[in-house]
């Protein structure tokens, strides 16, 4: 059908991937938060049971 748009299209065709953990984590920024906070708790609690040990 001439005139559609059929997306572009060129030698990276074979390589490309229909997914991508970057847009993914772009699209749910709260989520990607949420973990960091949870990351860093995490260590903190670890860092202090670890200073409460070594006392």
């Amino acid at each position: 059908m001439e005139g559609s748009d059929h997306g572009a299209h060129g030698i990276f065709d074979d390589s490309a991937h229909s997914r991508s953990l970057e847009a993914a984590l772009a699209r749910h920024p709260a989520l990607v938060a949420s973990g960091v906070a949870l990351g860093a708790a995490a260590a903190g609690a670890a860092v202090r049971r670890g200073l409460a040990h070594s006392s």
